[in-house]
């Protein structure tokens, strides 16, 4: 909700040429977020963006003390929300924003860059700040997995049920080589699409960017499925499918500097035996190469499919999908589906006492049912279970409440959506 506060004495000396401490911030913070709440119930409010990997853990250079415990700052931040939150009964949180701008310049290192979000194994040579975790500080501790702790202090501090998505506002890499640059960009939305990640918005856009988010964003399709690879420190695969189950995208991640052969086994999926088209980004120039969906860098091949499994050559530093059409066999798709808005009703609206409300979910989630006044003030909680794929339906009486109007919120781990609805008695 605010742009990079542990450094505002120095991005923004004019107006704080003192840095307020971590508490002030905080009370600056749920100010504004209740007003935006109150103004525009159905506002996602993003925080608290801090502006690089130091700054994810350090205010004023250090943890922060509170109640006896020394917290880095970005669980110092959920904790306050948290603490907060059950106070009010305002929803202050909706995604945790970072930003991240790494030094790394050597093509290995940017290669693994998209490593350092959810990789509990990944040694970030960066790592920094981390080793602030626990309060005190460790020089050994170099693994970053910076969104599974931000997960983890969320479940901790709100619940399973807190509906908080993730997102990055801002990141800028150190390499102008267009094909580094293409499949670093394609590796992060592949792990993002992976984990439900809410919102990815690079700083700076550089050659072989735009081409990857062309194929990504036509090719790709809606739910993402499982997949995995013998040798995923080169080589990663994502998988996607559509709704109907009838057309499956396979994304292959060549992150090697020398081509690599790769055997694509299907499964669950039934396929006939025979050409498949495939999608190629690879050897891209230095200078822009997309302007269109028919002018662009794409090069079109076919592969041969025989029982459910073909081979083909990825050339070095390449970005590669396969579009296969047939029919999936397992109606339980595993993994996740790319956020998107629910369906979500009431009816009748404008009611009288009670209205029933009625929404859609495409995979089993942990579901929070939430029901705000018009100053953002929480009124009802109808829901906070799991809850099966498919339509439900919860009625809400409002015999207690005062005429107006309320906002219903519906919100899992990956997704939120909400509507306005008028009592009048």
């Amino acid at each position: 909700m605010d742009n990079e506060p542990e450094i505002w004495n120095g991005t923004h000396d004019d107006v704080m040429p003192q840095q307020p401490n971590a508490e002030s911030f905080m009370q600056i913070y749920f100010e504004v977020a209740k007003k935006a709440r109150a103004y525009f119930p159905d506002i996602k409010l993003g925080g608290p963006v801090p502006a690089n990997e130091w700054q994810w853990y350090n205010w004023k250079n250090d943890a922060i003390s509170y109640k006896g415990k020394r917290y880095v700052w970005l669980e110092y931040f959920i904790l306050r929300i948290a603490e907060e939150q059950a106070a009010s009964g305002v929803r202050l949180l909706d995604v945790v924003d970072l930003h991240f701008y790494p030094g790394e310049s050597s093509v290995s290192d940017v290669l693994n860059l998209h490593r350092v979000w959810f990789d509990e194994d990944y040694v970030y040579p960066g790592a920094n700040g981390v080793k602030r975790i626990g309060g005190g500080w460790n020089d050994a501790l170099r693994k970053e997995y910076i969104f599974r702790r931000c997960l983890g202090w969320l479940e901790k501090y709100i619940g399973a049920d807190h509906g908080v998505g993730l997102g990055v506002t801002e990141m800028d890499i150190r390499s102008e080589n267009p094909n580094v640059t293409a499949v670093w960009y394609a590796s992060t939305l592949g792990v993002f699409a992976d984990e439900g990640v809410e919102l990815f918005t690079p700083w700076s856009w550089k050659v072989g960017m735009w081409e990857v988010l062309h194929l990504c964003s036509h090719y790709m399709r809606d739910m993402r499925i499982f997949s995995s690879t013998r040798a995923a420190d080169i080589v990663n695969a994502y998988a996607s499918v559509n709704a109907a189950g009838d057309s499956l995208t396979a994304i292959l991640v060549n992150r090697d500097t020398d081509p690599q052969t790769a055997t694509l086994n299907l499964a669950n999926f039934e396929i006939a035996d025979g050409a498949y088209k495939v999608l190629q980004l690879s050897d891209l120039p230095s200078s822009e190469t997309f302007k269109s969906h028919s002018d662009n860098a794409l090069k079109d091949d076919a592969v041969a499919v025989t029982s459910s499994a073909c081979s083909l050559t990825l050339p070095k530093l390449s970005v590669t999908a396969i579009l296969f059409t047939g029919k999936t066999v397992d109606t339980q798709v595993t993994g996740h589906q790319a956020p998107k808005t629910f369906r979500l009703t009431a009816h009748p609206n404008p009611f009288n006492s009670a209205t029933m409300i009625s929404y859609s979910l495409p995979n089993e989630e942990v579901v929070r049912l939430n029901v705000f006044d018009s100053l953002g003030r929480l009124v009802r909680s109808l829901s906070t279970e799991r809850q099966a794929a498919g339509s439900h339906s919860l009625q809400l009486n409002g015999a207690d409440l005062a005429s107006g109007v309320y906002l219903v919120q519906v919100s899992t781990p990956f997704s939120v959506a909400s509507i306005k609805i008028l009592l009048m008695k």
